[in-house]
């Protein structure tokens, strides 16, 4: 992993920026969470409800037409490095000056690197849909549907799961048997006569003395 990309090198080893909990009493905690007395589960529970009924209110498809949008979820980050430090309480101005004449000078690097662009047509993409091999994620949700669905019917789990692996293999195997049987049934190209007729003079014996007698 490059150093600019590995998270060690850039987040600070630092108290995260919330409310400190040193003082309060504990109300229940486990190995991992604690639940202190304050905030109460009331001033919670309002937080969370005040935040949505805003977010419902003008966030979204419902912000103000005379305001600037607000997307839900805002600030949305698409770099790993900007959503790491956002979420620690890092990310600063600075940082964005500084990351942004990075993307830069990144984006003109690939720019000159003069690699080959893969070509990507309105046909490939097309051909791409409609292959019925691909391992695609509705493909992949009807799949669990009908195995919650034959599970809850009484099947057995590692049995089913068990057959889908034989019927893969067997359907592999078809596969190569049909492949194979094609190679062994296409057309193959002739032969070159002189290849044929060398062979035949490499192969026969010619007496010289007969033909000295002679």
């Amino acid at each position: 992993m490059p150093a600019n990309k590995d998270p060690k090198s850039y987040v600070r080893a630092v108290p995260l920026p919330i409310p400190s909990c040193k003082g309060y009493k504990l109300l229940a905690r486990d190995t991992i969470n604690f639940n202190p007395e304050f905030p109460t589960r009331t001033e919670v529970r309002k937080s969370n409800y005040d935040r949505r009924q805003d977010q419902m209110s003008a966030m979204g498809f419902r912000s103000a037409n005379h305001k600037p949008y607000i997307g839900i979820g805002d600030p949305f980050y698409l770099d790993e490095k900007k959503m790491i430090l956002h979420a620690l309480g890092q990310w600063t101005e600075e940082l964005a000056s500084t990351s942004s004449s990075s993307d830069e000078t990144d984006d003109d690097n690939d720019d000159t690197s003069g690699a080959p662009k893969p070509a990507f047509t309105a046909a490939k993409f097309v051909l791409r849909r409609s292959r019925k091999d691909l391992n695609t994620l509705n493909k992949a949700v009807v799949h669990g549907r009908n195995m919650i669905r034959n599970v809850s019917l009484g099947h057995g789990l590692f049995d089913l799961i068990h057959k889908e692996k034989q019927s893969k293999k067997q359907a592999s195997e078809l596969a190569i048997k049909k492949r194979r049987e094609m190679l062994r049934n296409e057309f193959q190209p002739p032969k070159n006569e002189s290849d044929e007729d060398s062979e035949d003079d490499i192969g026969e014996d010619v007496d010289l003395t007969k033909l000295v007698s002679s």
